[in-house]
């Protein structure tokens, strides 16, 4: 277990674990150290909510921008080395702080749109500095009865992570009283995976009369990213370009120009 960040750093730190996960233990910090503490098989993530990243600004609030117009994450480091692996985490933005939009774009967008704001690195990727982990060894030990007067010790065993993860799951601890009596028989403390989900509408710049996509720009973004990716494409590249949903592109495969059809074939 290791601390991922001091208050003092804000409210910007979260530790998460994932779905369907079982703690199996509680996290309780040093007594008079307020500090955040991070499960091994959890994610720290840092949000902030000043600007969005990773896209480019074209104002900031009321004000225009005289400066970097554009914050990306190219790196993310833990104790001072490169994280082996890391992933982007959004936030709600209004964009009319951040673009400058039309009158008709005033109307037509969303008040607030997601986009990236921070990011998270933990679970099997984490790769904390040694001195910050705290490590138990979690060992069984078995005895074989044979009869009451003559036992027998077998080996030490000691799990791996994905059978800690099933005995977290279906072991004891999961079955007991204290976790099936009370509330706890009527609804769940932990959060589960529903069955149906529905993903966010995706978008594509794609041509205006044939609608195929144009990847180069913009494709599998929210709205309001395609449109700013096509309002600074470069230029000469954003004629005779939209912003569609993904359902709307034209699913037909299209020949290459210039590519011989195979005889017998036709297109």
């Amino acid at each position: 277990m290791a601390a991922a960040a001091g208050r003092e750093l804000g409210e910007s730190w979260t530790a998460e674990l994932p779905v369907e996960t079982v703690p199996a233990v509680t996290l309780l910090p040093p007594a008079g150290e307020d500090v955040l503490l991070l499960h091994p098989m959890g994610q720290a993530t840092v949000r902030q909510k000043v600007v969005p990243l990773n896209r480019t600004l074209e104002r900031f609030g009321e004000y225009a921008i005289s400066g970097p117009d554009r914050f990306d994450v190219s790196e993310v480091r833990v104790g001072g080395r490169p994280a082996g692996s890391w992933s982007v985490v959004t936030e709600h933005f209004p964009p009319g702080d951040f673009e400058q939009l039309s009158e008709t774009e005033k109307l037509s967008r969303d008040s607030f749109e997601v986009m990236d704001s921070g990011v998270g690195v933990g679970g099997d990727l984490l790769d904390a500095p040694t001195a910050a982990l705290k490590t138990a060894t979690l060992d069984y030990e078995t005895k074989i009865i044979d009869a009451p007067w003559r036992s027998r010790r077998m080996p030490v065993y000691r799990p791996v992570r994905d059978v800690q993860i099933i005995l977290g799951l279906t072991g004891a601890k999961s079955t007991s009283g204290l976790a099936t009596s009370g509330t706890s028989q009527f609804a769940r403390t932990r959060t589960r995976a529903p069955a149906v989900t529905l993903e966010a509408e995706r978008y594509t710049v794609a041509t205006q009369d044939t609608l195929a996509p144009r990847a180069n720009v913009a494709a599998g973004v929210t709205k309001g990213a395609a449109t700013l990716a096509l309002k600074h494409a470069p230029s000469g590249t954003a004629e005779n370009l939209q912003v569609v949903p993904e359902h709307e592109l034209d699913p037909r495969p299209r020949p290459v120009p210039g590519a011989a059809l195979s005889p017998g074939r036709s297109p």
